[in-house]
């Protein structure tokens, strides 16, 4: 099956609204030069903003494959030029700024820092191959340090005739003021659980339909942790967390689990591991508040904590991203981290 990323995927479910909200601005000559595309994690947000890349870019016709004037949709042809160049990123009217790889620690950089915003100014004096629009995207913009804010703040202010700047961010809290009101706010919403599954059934083919279900309920709308949590075989990593809620396990049982999560080689596991707790301690806390049936997945959520107050599960919460922030700042033990978190804690 193909592996599908925002640059080369056709698709997209879930926002017709925005995407008819965006064409009329165009189509009406109303178009923002800056936008930010905001929403939570993994619901399509890097693809709609290719998806307009690939849009403007095209502008009027593409590859006498037919004019775009009386679309519906921001969609073009995937045998179109555009559609290919872009797809192989290597379209010269497109700009993509993300943070940085580095080569030592082996992983991505914690910011967009000035040097990467630096790329923009220079993309900014080329002209347009083909006459048409040139876009930046700037994904993870919420990830841009002060510097690095302050710095397209000046880009944002004159951006050249028929450029576009698109900043993705799953937190808009996180930008300069001053930038969310130089930019047009274009916010997705989490997808509903009929697109959500069908975009399951898509990405993730081997799983059974009952196993669809279960990733549905852990993913809350997004399809980019639905795919997070099948390639990390994530129902697995969920069911090892109920197992050590539960507390029906031997002390040795709880430290073979606590084990494998804590080395370093299982940094991915650890990680879902860490998140899927955080997800279910929100969700107990809404449930407990609003008295009201957690979503079940292997059927034990409703009895998990059931015996703490709000006020004391949020405060456990509290203390559990504390300790998680200070394991990764200092460098601590994960394995003992995990032992204090589900037997002190819990």
């Amino acid at each position: 099956m193909q592996e599908f990323f925002p640059y080369n995927n056709p698709d997209i479910l879930g926002h017709q609204e925005q995407e008819q909200e965006f064409l009329n601005a165009y189509y009406s000559n109303k178009m923002h030069s800056s936008r930010i595309i905001h929403g939570v994690e993994g619901i399509g947000k890097a693809t709609f903003a290719y998806r307009i890349a690939k849009f403007l870019i095209s502008n009027a016709e593409v590859d006498g494959l037919g004019f775009l004037e009386d679309k519906k949709t921001l969609s073009i042809p995937e045998n179109s030029s555009v559609f290919k160049l872009v797809a192989s990123s290597s379209c010269p009217d497109l700009l993509l700024v993300s943070r940085e790889f580095d080569q030592k620690s082996k992983k991505f950089k914690k910011e967009i820092v000035v040097s990467d915003v630096r790329k923009i100014n220079e993309f900014m004096h080329k002209t347009s191959s083909n006459g048409n629009y040139r876009v930046v995207i700037v994904d993870e913009a919420d990830k841009m340090n002060r510097n690095a804010q302050n710095a397209i703040l000046k880009i944002l202010e004159e951006p050249p005739a028929k450029t576009v700047i698109i900043l993705v961010a799953n937190n808009i809290g996180a930008f300069l003021p001053t930038i969310k009101s130089r930019c047009r706010t274009l916010k997705l919403n989490s997808l509903n659980n009929d697109d959500l599954k069908q975009l399951i059934y898509k990405y993730c083919s081997s799983l059974s339909s009952e196993d669809v279900e279960k990733v549905a309920l852990l993913s809350e709308g997004s399809i980019g942790k639905a795919i997070k949590i099948y390639n990390q075989n994530g129902l697995k990593v969920y069911e090892d967390l109920m197992c050590l809620l539960s507390k029906n396990m031997t002390s040795k049982e709880v430290h073979k689990i606590c084990d494998y999560y804590g080395m370093s080689k299982n940094d991915d596991d650890y990680n879902l591991m860490i998140n899927m707790l955080k997800d279910f301690l929100n969700k107990k806390i809404i449930s407990l508040a609003k008295q009201q049936d957690m979503d079940n997945v292997f059927g034990i959520e409703k009895e998990l904590l059931a015996n703490l107050t709000v006020n004391s599960l949020i405060s456990k919460k509290a203390k559990v991203e504390e300790l998680i922030s200070d394991t990764e700042k200092s460098n601590l033990d994960r394995n003992k981290i995990l032992l204090y978190i589900f037997n002190s804690i819990f």
